[in-house]
């Protein structure tokens, strides 16, 4: 792969990137992006997923079942994620994870789904991709149960510099997002600041949290230079060194 940027966490499959794909991929191509990955949340995105790669060779993708979406434990649905990782399909597992900000009936529910699909990952040996929202420290007691078998990405991450610091420790690279660019994201700049550069990736989450000087509008995976630039920025870096290090960070969760 040549050196440029990396979307690490997109979700293109939403039907307002989806319909003008073509012109996404091209974007990206014009603002040195040469890696995107999808995140699918459903048996049904993964397939779709899966042909959209077959075109698009810079897409790798991650599989799994979001905790919003989590009602149920459906036997049958975990079954086809195994066969899509065995198959090779799927790079990883995610987004995956505990969110209490919404609705709380689920919450028992969402943590045997979390712990199953982190229990996959460890069968199968790849990475997960975690979302998080009102659940750190429940997150971070279920990594941590685990003692050291599970790696992969916070995504998006918001939190403070010391949980950052804990997740790390288990194993896990902290991303950021467009966030990082709002003039008011205090604490997701003191993470960029203190956290070594060896143990951060970049994203969009796309079509969501759009950079600055383009919030308020559609995000997309081309958008993650403007992720790249501002962490430049903040470290005092050049370009090709935060993209370099930042490839080097995305192999390493391949072992």
């Amino acid at each position: 792969m040549k050196i440029g940027w990396m979307d690490t966490h997109a979700h293109v499959m939403d039907a307002s990137l989806l319909l003008q794909i073509d012109d996404v991929i091209k974007r990206c191509i014009e603002n040195d992006v040469v890696s995107v990955t999808l995140i699918c949340m459903s048996i049904e995105e993964i397939e779709l997923g899966i042909r959209l790669q077959s075109k698009y060779p810079m897409l790798e993708l991650f599989g799994g079942f979001h905790p919003v979406d989590i009602t149920n434990d459906s036997i049958e649905n975990y079954q086809k994620l195994e066969e899509f990782i065995i198959n090779g399909k799927i790079v990883g597992i995610g987004e995956i994870g505990l969110d209490f900000y919404w609705d709380k009936q689920y919450r028992d529910a969402q943590i045997v789904a979390f712990r199953r699909q982190c229990e996959l990952a460890i069968k199968h040996d790849v990475p997960i991709n975690i979302h998080m929202r009102d659940a750190t420290q429940e997150v971070y007691d279920i990594i941590s149960s685990y003692k050291g078998q599970l790696r992969g990405v916070m995504h998006c991450y918001s939190g403070s510099v010391e949980m950052a610091k804990a997740f790390i420790k288990q194993g896990f690279l902290i991303s950021l997002g467009g966030i990082l660019t709002f003039k008011n994201a205090k604490s997701v700049i003191e993470v960029a600041e203190e956290i070594d550069l060896e143990h951060l990736l970049i994203e969009t989450d796309s079509p969501y949290l759009t950079p600055h000087p383009y919030r308020g509008k559609l995000n997309e995976p081309s958008y993650v230079a403007l992720v790249g630039e501002k962490l430049a920025s903040i470290k005092n870096m050049e370009h090709f060194t935060i993209q370099t290090q930042m490839q080097k960070n995305y192999k390493r969760l391949f072992k």
